[in-house]
C-alpha cells in the first residue's frame, strides 16, 4: 500500500514525519494504517488527539501513555498505566467498568476535567506517586456521604453566675465519673428563673453541611425529679460564633419534650435537626445548653452526658 502526500500525489520519503493534516487524511483514506488496536503497536511522539471516542487497548498489555499531551472526550477501557508527566486536559476521564488505572512510582497525571472511576474499577496510586489538586479551592470530592462527629465534653464551658451570689460562681460543673467517661452535672439550679447555661463547642467538618445536633442527657443522675418535671425543662441551641467580632448567631433550638418524670429523669436526647448549615473555616460552631429552672428544679442531677453533630460531605476539606 502507497500512503500518498495529499497535496503532491506522490509518495512520503522514508522516515518523514507527517503534519496533523496528513495524518488526518490518511486515516480517512486507510482506516486501518493507523489502528494501534488490531494492528501493531507504534510510538507516539507527538501530539495524540482522540475526540470523541473511547481508547481502548488489546490484548494483554496495558495502554501506556508516557509524556502525553493530552486526551479530549476519551473513555478508557481495559488496563492504564501512566508514566512520567501526563496530562487529560478539559473532559472527563472514566475508568470504565472492570478496568483500572495505575499511576507509576514518580510520575505526574494532572486531570483539568472529571476522572470517574465507574463501578468496579480500581484507580492505583503507586508508593512514592502523589495525586495533587491545583488551584485555591479545588479540593478531591466525595460521592455525598454523612458522618458523625462526638463533641469533647471536657472543653465545654459553664457561664458565670452573678444574680444569686458575689463573686460570680458556675452552677455547671464537669465531673468525670465511674458511671460515665465524663459529664457536665448542673450543680445548681434556679427557683425563680430559666436554668444556666453550658457552652460546647462543635468540632464540625469544615465546608460541610451540618444537618442536625444531639445532646445526651439524663435528669436522674442524681436524686431525680419524683413525679414532678421542673417548670423550665432543658434547651438546646445550636449557634455559630463569629470570632472577629463574638456575634453569636442561633441556627436552630429544641427544648427537652419528656412526657414525664420517669422519661426525664433517664438518659434521652435532644436533637435540634432540619438545620443545614454549610460550615464555614471563618466560623466557630458550639452548642448551649439552658439547664433546668423554676419549680422543681433540683441541684446536682441533670447531667449532659454527650453530644454528637452530624454531617452530610461531598468533599476533602483540611481540618
Amino acid at each position: 500500500m502507497t500512503l500518498l502526500d495529499p497535496t503532491l500525489g506522490v509518495g512520503y520519503a522514508f522516515g518523514e514525519k507527517l503534519p496533523s493534516t496528513h495524518m488526518t487524511t490518511i486515516a480517512t483514506q486507510q482506516p486501518r494504517a493507523l489502528d494501534i488496536v488490531n494492528g501493531g503497536p507504534y510510538v507516539q511522539s507527538g501530539q495524540l488527539v482522540i475526540d470523541g471516542d473511547a481508547l481502548k487497548g488489546g490484548g494483554t498489555e496495558p495502554i501506556l501513555y508516557t509524556n502525553l499531551l493530552g486526551i479530549v472526550g476519551a473513555g478508557l477501557n481495559g488496563e492504564t498505566r501512566w508514566q512520567h508527566p501526563c496530562v487529560i486536559d478539559g473532559s472527563d476521564m472514566d475508568a470504565i467498568t472492570g478496568s483500572s488505572v495505575s499511576i507509576d512510582a514518580t510520575s505526574t497525571l494532572n486531570v483539568a476535567g472529571t476522572m470517574d472511576a465507574q463501578a468496579a474499577s480500581i484507580v492505583n496510586i503507586n508508593p512514592t506517586s502523589t495525586v495533587t489538586w491545583t488551584g485555591a479551592t479545588n479540593l478531591p470530592k466525595l460521592g455525598s456521604r454523612t458522618y458523625t462527629k462526638t463533641a469533647s465534653l471536657e472543653s465545654g464551658r459553664a457561664a458565670n453566675i452573678t444574680s444569686l451570689v458575689s463573686p460570680p460562681y458556675v452552677a455547671w460543673h464537669y465531673s468525670p465519673q465511674l458511671n460515665y467517661d465524663s459529664i457536665w452535672l448542673q450543680t445548681e439550679t434556679n427557683g425563680s428563673g430559666p436554668g444556666f447555661q453550658l457552652y460546647i463547642p462543635l468540632d464540625v467538618f469544615r465546608n460541610s453541611v451540618l444537618t442536625s445536633v444531639s445532646v445526651n442527657l439524663t435528669g436522674g443522675y442524681g436524686a431525680g425529679h419524683g413525679a414532678t418535671l421542673p417548670g423550665n425543662m432543658p434547651i438546646v441551641e445550636v449557634c455559630s460564633v463569629d470570632p472577629a467580632t463574638g456575634t453569636r448567631t442561633v441556627l436552630g433550638t429544641t427544648t427537652d419534650t419528656s412526657a414525664s418524670a420517669a422519661a426525664y429523669d433517664v438518659a434521652h436526647t435532644i436533637t435540634v435537626g432540619g438545620l443545614a448549615v454549610t460550615t464555614l473555616a471563618t466560623l466557630q460552631y458550639q452548642v448551649r445548653i439552658t439547664g433546668e429552672g423554676i419549680a422543681n428544679s433540683v441541684n446536682n442531677t441533670l447531667a449532659v452526658l454527650g453530644v454528637t453533630s452530624l454531617y452530610t460531605c461531598t468533599e476533602i476539606h483540611p481540618g
